[in-house]
């Protein structure tokens, strides 16, 4: 999501809990692009429970393509 903050454009980056509907993880960045995107990916994995396998669902923009994102998921 964008958000216009002081008259400069950010982006609210957060992973979404699909069944309890709470927020995992999440940042604010000035660019984004696929490695801030991946970095708050991989915020989400490190405060998910041991022995818990998320699933990832994303709208394939730009973000969700690049290289970092792609290297988080194969991590995990």
């Amino acid at each position: 999501m964008q958000l216009k903050i002081d008259g400069e454009l950010y982006y609210y980056q957060g992973i979404i809990d699909a069944y309890g509907r709470y927020i995992i993880a999440w940042d604010i960045h000035a660019e984004g692009t696929a490695l801030n995107t991946s970095l708050v990916l991989q915020e989400a994995y490190d405060s998910a429970p041991c022995g818990i396998n998320p699933v990832v669902i994303a709208d394939n923009g730009p973000e969700f393509i690049g290289k970092e994102f792609s290297e988080v998921i194969k991590m995990h």
